[in-house]
Formats: structure tokens, sequence, C-alpha cells
């Protein structure tokens, strides 16, 4: 199994910056105390692009495991599969304002990481 790469949130802003998305509006992603999402990100940002009002939330992650947390939580979630993309330790968790063929873009941006 190749090693994990270890990206930080502005790589990822940064990569969506480069494929000509207009990020605005990045802050620490904030849940209630009682939510029931896992809490085993390193950073958890959320972001916005044109044409949504929802969000998007982006996680950084330390290892497989903590990563493979958020996985098996967002599974019982099927709607968000197509919003859903994983790079090395990053999860992007797409605003569904946008469509599949929309949110795609973002995910495309995402894959560049490292090239």
């Amino acid at each position: 199994m190749a090693p994990l790469a270890r990206w930080e949130p502005d790589d990822a802003l940064e990569a969506l910056h480069r494929a000509g998305l207009e990020v605005w509006g990045v802050e620490p992603a904030r849940w209630p105390p009682d939510a029931p999402q896992p809490r085993t990100h390193r950073q958890a940002l959320t972001f916005v692009t044109r044409g949504i009002t929802d969000p998007h939330l982006l996680l950084v992650f330390g290892g497989l495991e903590e990563l493979e947390a958020w996985r098996l939580w967002l599974a019982r979630y099927w709607k968000a599969r197509p919003y859903l993309f994983v790079k090395d330790n990053l999860l992007l968790l797409v605003s569904r304002d946008l469509s599949p063929d929309e949110a795609a873009v973002l995910h495309a941006a995402l894959d560049h990481l490292g090239q």
C-alpha cells in the first residue's frame, strides 16, 4: 500500500483556485457539542463557491483510521455519495446545492494535487 500523502487545507484551497474556482468564506467548521459525527479529523473547514448557500466541508486527517471513521459514518447518508471525494488525507463533502456534475469539478481539482 502506498504511503498516505499529507495535504494541508491550503494545498486543497490552492488546487481549487488553480482550477479557476472562486473560494471564499473559509472558516473553521463548527458543530454543536452533541452533534453525532466523528471527531477524528485534525482540521475541519467550511467554504463557499459560486452558486451555493450551504457551504462545502473540507476535512484533514492525520491517518487512515481517522479518515475511515468519517467514511463509515457518511456511508449511512447515501445521498452524499456524489458529493464525497477523498484524496489521501483529505475528505471533501461538496454542498448539495451543486449538481453531481458541478461537484465533479471540485473533485477533479483536488484529484490533481501533487501533479
